[in-house]
């Protein structure tokens, strides 16, 4: 039985104690729209919980083209090192704001590899719902190659955690070379509320996917 990781969902993910402990009653069935913060259980950490990926009516949420489970990016700018001065990158923005690519999206444009991005940037997101205006650590979702060094966000070492059963050290203490999710722990203190805009260098990793969780936090 194979499982993904998955935005967490309250009323599939929620265990009966974190319903009680919350002194809230779980719904008898799937709510027809996203429960609000104060009538569901804190979600975890990164806001991701691991689930059975067979399909089924409760398990699969088929979302519009577009849609994201985290924000997407509206701005990615390169560093024209040339010109001295940030770029608009359209290629670079079509291609970090792809939908996280597991079922029920299949769509070829979202899980293909071949097109990455690399090199230095600067990433605007937009603001998220108006009733999270808590300030926590930023949590990124990705997609990528794993760098020779961390990269830096505005200039400050992020925490890049490697996820999937292929993410595991070799006796080397290296991963194995090749495309993973990854999450993403930012030096960024933000409310979700707020628009977001940060510069990024690679460092020599290679980057296919970048969304912003709404509810990670550390």
């Amino acid at each position: 039985m194979a499982h993904v990781l998955r935005d967490h969902d309250p009323w599939r993910d929620a265990r009966a104690e974190d319903w009680r402990e919350a002194r809230l009653a779980r719904p008898r069935t799937p709510p027809a729209q996203p429960l609000p913060p104060d009538r569901q259980p804190p979600p975890p950490p990164l806001g991701v919980a691991s689930v059975d990926r067979v399909p089924g009516p409760d398990r699969d949420e088929p979302l519009p083209r577009g849609h994201a489970p985290w924000l997407q990016p509206t701005l990615v700018q390169r560093w024209d090192a040339q010109a001295q001065a940030w770029v608009d990158a359209p290629a670079a923005l079509e291609i970090l704001a792809r939908r996280s690519a597991y079922s029920p999206a299949g769509w070829t444009d979202e899980i293909d590899d071949r097109r990455k991005v690399l090199g230095k940037l600067r990433v605007t997101y937009p603001p998220g719902p108006p009733l999270l205006d808590q300030s926590f650590t930023r949590v990124l979702t990705a997609r990528g190659t794993l760098p020779p060094r961390p990269w830096l966000i505005d200039d400050q070492p992020a925490e890049i955690r490697p996820l999937g059963p292929y993410a595991r050290l070799n006796a080397a203490g290296r991963y194995p070379r090749g495309v993973y999710p990854l999450a993403v722990i930012t030096p960024l203190f933000t409310a979700p509320n707020a628009p977001l805009t940060f510069t990024l260098d690679l460092r020599g990793g290679q980057l296919m996917q970048l969304l912003l969780s709404l509810s990670g936090g550390l």
